[in-house]
């Protein structure tokens, strides 16, 4: 692939530590020891792909020149480059973990471990091997929980402090990035539970960084003791996860998930106080926290839709065997067809349908199976018309 010139080439990180794992990569990320004139010399057909770093499209696969770098700021991104094809091992070393800080020569099969990866890939330990590698990236936290959550690594106790010590950056971290990072750990999750990557940010001190509202249901109940024991709304909220990512459910079922008891942490004094842990109203209160704090993060319109609507009406659900069929219509319109079984999954998550709202969801499925569901009422045309499309649809519910 890179002619004659393959001994100067080499694999990194990710695929170089999957490998070691025995976990297959179809993903490989390749570096060459080249200074950009030697690479642009050898290589004139490579197209330069890269904005800020030195990295180039060479027979469609992309080419990174080894480099030294520095930290210019705080965030993700914010780097300059202080050397171009210097050694492989010098590239390395501005890496975040021991185990993505091993190379393989293209040539040779070579592994170059100047950093004693191998050992802690093979010992299942996450740790820097920079005493700045918080300090210059702070998604490097991050991944710290999310390597840690794919591989049910244990991070390394200076790893720990190190984090922790720097664990306030996480602020400049943009919120498009957070996103992108909790994607990954959801879709890339391997050994442990996606509850796992929130603990392990909590352990390191992040998540009041990332949703300062999700850490703080750590410091209340999350219910009467009859129903929740000693549990915390994070404890609650972490098996509720659990639970969707159990049923596969996908991404915005999680985060609905992660949000949907927000409420509870603002619940006022008369309802809480005096061992009564009650959150009467939690769901309108959650509601109004969401719509702020959905602003301000980057998350998909669906995600954002689904969550809003698991906020509001999550409750409900609990007494959906008790309504009149003209209430459990007006409830059942104000769920969008496209996130049924969505909220469905996401409800039963939070509270295990008894067998006679289990009984009721078997009807409001059939509505959704057939004809006669909420968008025979929205098409109609005239009040009038509604009415009598809502009656036949509260008819037809009464017949199954």
């Amino acid at each position: 692939m890179f002619k004659e010139h393959t001994h100067r080439f080499f694999q990194v990180g990710g695929c170089v530590r999957d490998s070691i794992m025995g976990i297959p990569c179809n993903d490989f990320d390749y570096v060459t020891a080249m200074t950009t004139d030697e690479f642009t010399f050898h290589f004139p057909e490579a197209k330069l792909v890269g904005n800020v770093f030195p990295v180039y499209l060479l027979n469609g696969n992309e080419i990174s020149l080894t480099r030294s770098e520095k930290s210019s700021g705080n965030g993700y991104g914010d780097f300059v480059v202080t050397g171009v094809g210097v050694p492989i091992e010098e590239d390395l070393a501005r890496r975040d973990f021991s185990v993505n800080s091993v190379a393989k020569n293209c040539a040779t099969g070579e592994i170059i471990d100047p950093y004693n990866g191998v050992a802690d890939i093979t010992s299942g330990i996450l740790r820097s091997i920079n005493p700045n590698a918080f300090v210059d990236d702070p998604v490097r936290i991050l991944r710290l929980a999310r390597f840690a959550t794919r591989f049910g690594f244990k991070i390394e106790s200076g790893t720990v402090q190190s984090a922790k010590l720097n664990s306030h950056r996480l602020k400049h971290v943009t919120k498009e990035r957070i996103e992108k990072e909790l994607n990954k750990c959801y879709h890339s999750k391997n050994v442990k539970r996606i509850s796992s990557f929130f603990r392990d940010l909590h352990y390191l001190d992040g998540l009041q960084y990332i949703f300062p509202e999700v850490h703080e249901m750590n410091n209340r109940f999350a219910g009467p003791e009859k129903y929740h024991g000693e549990n915390s709304i994070l404890d609650h909220t972490m098996n509720v996860i659990d639970k969707i990512e159990e049923s596969n459910g996908d991404f915005k079922c999680m985060i609905s998930g992660l949000f949907h008891d927000l409420g509870k942490i603002n619940t006022p004094e008369e309802f809480y106080g005096n061992g009564r842990r009650q959150h009467i109203g939690h769901e309108n209160r959650g509601y109004d926290m969401l719509k702020d704090i959905l602003k301000v993060n980057r998350f998909t319109s669906d995600v954002n839709e689904l969550s809003l609507i698991i906020a509001k009406l999550h409750m409900k659900v609990h007494n959906i065997h008790e309504m009149k069929p003209s209430t459990l219509i007006k409830f059942y319109k104000q769920i969008p067809k496209r996130y049924y079984e969505d909220f469905f999954l996401v409800c039963n998550a939070d509270h295990v349908l008894s067998e006679d709202q289990r009984k009721v969801k078997i009807k409001l499925d059939k509505l959704r199976d057939f004809k006669y569901d909420t968008e025979r009422i929205d098409k109609a045309k005239g009040k009038d018309k509604k009415f009598e499309a809502e009656r036949q649809l509260i008819n037809y519910y009464k017949s199954l």
